[in-house]
């Protein structure tokens, strides 16, 4: 049977550690048995990534079994090592550990030494798939995990939150790869270069935390992948041409989709389905509102008037909605009655959405 990182009697002396720092904690020296209990874990910590890299091959199986799933089984970390002589997992890498998935896994890893280190998870995700702020960087692996190859984004977001971690996460698979600086550390950093410098503004500093990569062990793994050997690179599928998309031409009494808002004539007269909120009983009952649709936002709102009920006039042009209200409602025809800038029509009972789950004050 494969041995654990760390045996029994170990764990219970880390243990047995906390327990005596706890005992001497007290409201005088709590700053003290802090600083001490940070620093044991963090002993810890770099001894366990030693031990890791010291069995990069068992490290090395779990990420070609998870990758292999594209993301979607987990295999625990302790597990990793202390199971891997297990026939479950010998079963799994037998099916996972194919030079396909053995090139996906050299292609991430790659790229983690050739990327930024200022570059968080979410934007080598991005990087890899190919788009955002990423897109086109000139680093190994660029856009070879976007639908073109195949990939879908929670896929690549998982594989990359497994891997790469995030500072304010621990992320038990990503330690052996690189650890995060923190942004104290950074702010520290900045005092000793400049001792006039003061923190203005918190939320740039935590933006900046970066990570601290150990290019030796990754291209270790790199090897050793390259070793067992690699399917070529693999190209992008053909995409199909995209047919021109037909205009919805709106007629009075059509049912508005979100799909088709922007096809929407403005200004637009629609009639909303709504759940109204009975003055005696308190309960919804079914009914409409009238608004007049006067601009769609890229936000996801739009801007609206109130239809007086029985009246050409509508109230407040700038009322703002959610764009779901829409979903669903009637195109009356184009507006074509008064607007009335400066007043607003307000409703004497509460309404909501008729699903019952989001209210509209």
């Amino acid at each position: 049977m494969a041995d654990p990182l760390f045996t029994k009697k170990e764990r219970e002396h880390q243990k047995n550690q906390l327990e005596s720092l706890e005992k001497k904690a007290s409201g005088e020296n709590f700053s003290r048995y802090w600083a001490e209990r940070e620093s044991l874990g963090r002993a810890f910590k770099i001894e366990e990534v030693k031990r890791v890299q010291a069995r990069a091959d068992e490290y090395l199986n779990t990420l070609i079994i998870m990758v292999g799933y594209r993301g979607s089984k987990y295999i625990d970390f302790e597990s990793a090592f202390s199971q891997s002589d297990s026939d479950l997992l010998k079963k799994e890498l037998a099916k996972a550990d194919t030079s396909e998935n053995r090139r996906f896994l050299y292609t991430i890893l790659k790229a983690l030494i050739e990327t930024p280190s200022s570059w968080g998870k979410s934007a080598f995700a991005r990087f890899l798939r190919g788009n955002g702020k990423q897109k086109g960087a000139k680093y190994h692996g660029a856009g070879m995990f976007g639908v073109d190859y195949g990939w879908k984004g929670d896929e690549v977001n998982n594989l990359c939150t497994i891997l790469v971690g995030e500072s304010y996460r621990d992320q038990p698979y990503a330690r052996p790869l690189m650890s995060h600086v923190s942004h104290e550390q950074i702010e520290r950093e900045m005092t000793e270069a400049d001792p006039e410098f003061e923190v203005i503004d918190h939320g740039a500093i935590y933006k900046a935390t970066r990570v601290e990569k150990d290019l030796e062990f990754i291209q270790k793994l790199c090897d050793k992948l390259e070793a067992k050997g690699l399917a070529a690179v693999p190209a992008p599928k053909e995409q199909k041409p995209s047919e021109p998309r037909k205009v919805k031409v709106f007629k009075a009494g059509d049912v508005i989709r979100r799909r088709d808002l922007r096809d929407l004539p403005l200004p637009a007269h629609v009639r909303i389905s709504i759940e109204k909120q009975d003055t005696d009983s308190g309960q919804w009952l079914k009914c409409t509102i009238e608004q007049v649709v006067l601009r769609l936002n890229d936000s996801g709102h739009y801007s609206c008037a109130r239809v007086e009920p029985d009246k050409n006039r509508a109230f407040g042009l700038d009322r703002f909605e959610e764009k779901y209200w829409l979903d669903g409602a009637v195109f009356l025809g184009v507006w074509k009655g008064s607007l009335i800038k400066d007043k607003e029509l307000k409703y004497n009972f509460h309404y909501r959405f008729p699903e019952g789950n989001k209210k509209l004050n």
